[in-house]
C-alpha cells in the first residue's frame, strides 16, 4: 500500500494517531498507511496547533499531559518576524501563555503587567487573531484528521481523486490560497465534565474531543469539537457554497483570508 499522503511505498514503521496522543487519544490508530517520513513531516503540523492555537489552549486546561508525562503549556506569545509565507503576528494579538500545573489549575502569564489586560475598556476580556499562518496550520491539521478518519473506514475511498487536493494541502500546505475553515462556539465548558459516584468516591470524567465526518449535499466534512469550540472543514472541495453553513449549525462563521489579504 503507497502512503495515503505522498503516495510512496517507502518505510511503514511507525503507527498513526488520527487525533494526536496529546489529545487524548491512544487507540484510535492508522497502521501501514502513513509512511514514517509523512509522520514525522505532520508532527510538526501538530506540535505547532497544540501549542500556539486555541486547540493547544483546551488540551492545557484539561491538563492532558505530553507524550513525555510533562505538563502542556500553551504560546500565544508571536514574533514579529514569523518564518514562512503567511503571517503569523498582529498588533491587535495579545502575547500571553497558559501553563497547567499538577493540582490541574491553569496559570496566565502575561507578558506585561495583568493590569494591561484588565483595563475596563477590555471587559477583561483577552485578544487572540486568528492570522493566516494559524489558519493554514489548523486547516492542515483538521484536514489531516478529516482524511485519515476515512481511511480508517474505507482505504479505498480515502484515496479518491475527490480528496486529491485536501491531501496535498496537508503534506506540502500551499502558496496560492488558504484552505478556509469554520468556526462555532457551543455550549459551556461545563458540559465538557461528568462526575460520577464510584465505591464512594467522586470520580471526573472529561470530555476532551468528539469528532464527526458526515455529509452535506456532494461535500464530505469534518467536525471536530474541543471544549466550547466546533471546527469544521470541507475535506472534497476547497471553496464549498457558502450556504452550506446553514447546515452545520448556530453561530457558525468562515475564517479565512484571500492571497489579495494575506500578501499585504
Amino acid at each position: 500500500m503507497k502512503c495515503l499522503f505522498c503516495n510512496k511505498g517507502e518505510s511503514f514503521t511507525t503507527k498513526e494517531h488520527i487525533i494526536p496522543e496529546s489529545l487524548g487519544n491512544d487507540d484510535f490508530i492508522l497502521e501501514g498507511q502513513i509512511c514514517d517520513k509523512c509522520q514525522n513531516y505532520l508532527s510538526q503540523i501538530e506540535n505547532y496547533v497544540l501549542h500556539r492555537t486555541p486547540i493547544g489552549f483546551w488540551r492545557t486546561l484539561f491538563t492532558i499531559k505530553t507524550k513525555k508525562n510533562k505538563l502542556p503549556v500553551v504560546d500565544f506569545i508571536k514574533n514579529r518576524k514569523s518564518k514562512g509565507i503567511f503571517p503569523d503576528h498582529s498588533s491587535h494579538h495579545d502575547n500571553i501563555q497558559f501553563q497547567a500545573h499538577s493540582d490541574f489549575s491553569t496559570e496566565l502569564i502575561t507578558s506585561a503587567p495583568i493590569e494591561k489586560y484588565l483595563q475596563n475598556e477590555t471587559d477583561g476580556k483577552l485578544n487572540y487573531v486568528f492570522t493566516p499562518k494559524v489558519i493554514h496550520e489548523i486547516g492542515r491539521f483538521l484536514g489531516k484528521i478529516g482524511i485519515e478518519i476515512i481511511c480508517h473506514d474505507n482505504q479505498e475511498k480515502a484515496r479518491l481523486d475527490e480528496f486529491n487536493e485536501i491531501r496535498k494541502y496537508v503534506r506540502e500546505g500551499s502558496q496560492m490560497e488558504i484552505w478556509p475553515i469554520f468556526h462555532s462556539t457551543e455550549g459551556d465548558i461545563n458540559s465538557s465534565f461528568e462526575y460520577i459516584k464510584k465505591a464512594g468516591n467522586l470520580e471526573e470524567k472529561v470530555t476532551c474531543y468528539t469528532y464527526r465526518v458526515f455529509q452535506i449535499g456532494a461535500y464530505t466534512l469534518l467536525n471536530l469539537k474541543i471544549g466550547t469550540d466546533s471546527w469544521f472543514i470541507c475535506l472534497n472541495q476547497q471553496f464549498p457554497h457558502p450556504e452550506i453553513i446553514k447546515f452545520m449549525g448556530n453561530n457558525v462563521k468562515a475564517i479565512w483570508y484571500s492571497k489579495q489579504q494575506w500578501k499585504k
